[in-house]
């Protein structure tokens, strides 16, 4: 009999945690003020995880769309799949001079297995500018971060000749 307690108590504990574990997974979104920077960042993320690239570059600040082109959010599968299994949440949002910092708690959940189950949380934080009246993200624009790398322009070597051959100096006198 004992057995039998120890097997119902263990099997329900396991249903009232992948119930809550759905519960907080499909939990409705909250929408954020229109005009906010909070929002521009939601809507960024919604067109991220929709592979609605263009809706997503148009929340880029005008120098950021420069440094993270189209081609670039298409070709980056990996960020969409960052979101499949995450829950975020606005965090916090800060005014410094002309810009919003916007703080979201992303949590993550990844899977090793079927009874395996790892849960991650981590801040991300999202600078923003105002442009044409509209707040737009200018730099690390997760899950998209390598975006936002500037190009370096490529230098082509200067190849200068070698009239004679220079000897090898040493100041190691133990030889």
């Amino acid at each position: 009999m004992p057995k039998y307690w120890m097997i119902g108590s263990g099997v329900a504990l396991g249903v009232l945690l992948i119930a809550a574990i759905a519960v907080a997974l499909m939990r409705d979104a909250v929408i954020l003020p229109e005009g906010s920077p909070e929002r521009a960042v939601q809507l960024y993320l919604k067109a991220i995880s929709e592979e609605n690239f263009e809706a997503a570059q148009a929340t880029l600040s005008s120098d950021l769309k420069e440094r993270c082109s189209l081609e670039a959010l298409y070709s980056r599968s990996y960020a969409r799949e960052n979101l499949d299994d995450s829950r975020v949440a606005h965090d916090v949002t800060n005014f410094v001079d002309d810009k919003a910092i916007v703080v979201f708690e992303v949590t993550q959940l990844s899977r090793g297995g079927p009874f395996d189950l790892n849960e991650e949380t981590h801040d991300e934080h999202y600078t923003l500018v105002r442009e044409e009246g509209e707040w737009r993200i200018s730099a690390s624009p997760w899950p998209y971060q390598g975006c936002t790398q500037p190009r370096i322009p490529i230098v082509k070597p200067t190849i200068v000749s070698a009239t004679e051959p220079v000897p090898a100096t040493t100041t190691d006198t133990a030889r």
